[in-house]
C-alpha cells in the first residue's frame, strides 16, 4: 500500500525478513528503481549477502545507538581498512562489518602496545563492546565523511529550524476552535442516528 501511493521518504524496517535471496533480490532491485525515480528509501537488514549489499547506494551503521558509519557504501571497506581492519576477499562485507560492532575484529585503532601502553583488558564481553562502539563513533566523528556530511547538512537544518521557529510564532491552534466543535457535533450526530438502539439504551 505504501508503495502503490508513492511517498517521496519511504522507511521499511527489515523489508527482506523470511525471504529467499531471488525474492530479496527482487524486492532490493525494486525499491532501488524507485529511488532512482527521486524517492528517498531507507530501510533496516540484517547481513545481507554481497550480491545485495553492491546494490546499495549508501550505508549507515549503528552501534549502541551510535553512529560508526555513515556513506557510500562502497567505501565502507575502506574507511575500516584505513583504520588497520583486515577484510579477506572471500568475507562478505556484511559480516565484516557486523564483527567490527561487536568487537570481534581489532585494529591499530584498538591496539595501543606499539605506542609504549598496555593495551586495555575487557573481563567482560559488554564492556569490551561499549569500548570498541565508543572510540568506533570517535573515528568517525573525526572523518572526513563526517565532516562533509555536516557541510551538505548544516546550511538545510538552518533553514529548516528558521522556518519551523517562524511558524510557530504564527499558530496558535492546529484549527480553529468553533471548526473542531462543528466536527465533534457532527460526529456525535452522526453516532446518535447510526446507532439508535443504543441512544435509547443511553436514554432509559
Amino acid at each position: 500500500m505504501e508503495l502503490v501511493t508513492e511517498h517521496p521518504i519511504l522507511f521499511l524496517d527489515d523489508p527482506t525478513t523470511g525471504l529467499d535471496l531471488s525474492t530479496t533480490t527482487d524486492v532490493i532491485s525494486v525499491l532501488r528503481r524507485m529511488s532512482r525515480r527521486g524517492q528517498t528509501i531507507i530501510f533496516t537488514i540484517f547481513r545481507p549477502p554481497y550480491s545485495i549489499f553492491r546494490l546499495f547506494d549508501s550505508l549507515t551503521l549503528v552501534a549502541s545507538g551510535k553512529v560508526v558509519f555513515h556513506g557510500p557504501a562502497q567505501k565502507a571497506l575502506e574507511y575500516f581498512k584505513s583504520a588497520g581492519y583486515n577484510y579477506e576477499s572471500h568475507n562478505n562485507p556484511a559480516d565484516f562489518f557486523l564483527n567490527i560492532v561487536n568487537g570481534h575484529h581489532f585494529s591499530a585503532l584498538l591496539d595501543t602496545e606499539e605506542d609504549g601502553h598496555e593495551s586495555e583488558e575487557h573481563k567482560d564481553l559488554s564492556e569490551r563492546q561499549h569500548h570498541v562502539t565508543e572510540e568506533l563513533a570517535n573515528m568517525y566523528a573525526q572523518s572526513s565523511l563526517y565532516s562533509e556530511m555536516r557541510t551538505e547538512l548544516d546550511p538545510l537544518l538552518g533553514e529548516q529550524n528558521a522556518g519551523r521557529s517562524s511558524a510557530l510564532e504564527e499558530i496558535t491552534w492546529v484549527t480553529p476552535f468553533l471548526h473542531q466543535l462543528w466536527w465533534i457535533i457532527c460526529r456525535s450526530f452522526k453516532n446518535l442516528t447510526d446507532f439508535p438502539r443504543m441512544t435509547i439504551i443511553k436514554v432509559i
